[in-house]
């Protein structure tokens, strides 16, 4: 999962889980048979976030996805 923002971000893995665990939340991801609780709280009770600001040097990276328009992969009907 990739998050984006002008501001830093509080990684804040309780908070996250109380959220998931709201009957609402429960309910729409529920609605699509997503499982999503158990692995996400999982997830969220091991896993660090990894944090890259400005200063983070990206001269060697070399994976990088070049796709500057995202949407057509997920907004193009397919074709039948």
């Amino acid at each position: 999962m990739l998050i984006g923002s002008n501001e830093p971000i509080t990684w804040d893995a309780a908070a996250m889980t109380r959220r998931l665990q709201q009957p609402f939340s429960v309910a729409h991801y529920g609605s699509a048979s997503v499982e999503l609780l158990q692995s996400y709280v999982e997830m969220f009770a091991t896993v660090q976030p990894t944090f890259y600001g400005p200063e983070f040097d990206r001269t060697g990276l070399t994976d990088l996805n070049r796709d500057l328009f995202p949407r057509d992969e997920f907004m193009t009907p397919a074709a039948d």
